[in-house]
């Protein structure tokens, strides 16, 4: 019974800290940083439409 109380506030414990860095995230930045780590020469075929 008290692993399973310990694990239930682990559980929540990490939801709240995770709500807390999400709503403090500057969302376009990160936005642009993950665009421009991950653009490959095949995305910039996809973008207009395909070939």
């Amino acid at each position: 019974m008290k692993k399973i109380i310990i694990a239930m506030i682990a559980v929540v414990s990490l939801g709240t800290v995770s709500q807390v860095v999400e709503h403090n995230m500057d969302k376009e930045a990160v936005k642009e940083a993950v665009t421009s780590t991950f653009k490959t020469p095949a995305d910039e075929n996809t973008e207009n439409g395909g070939n």
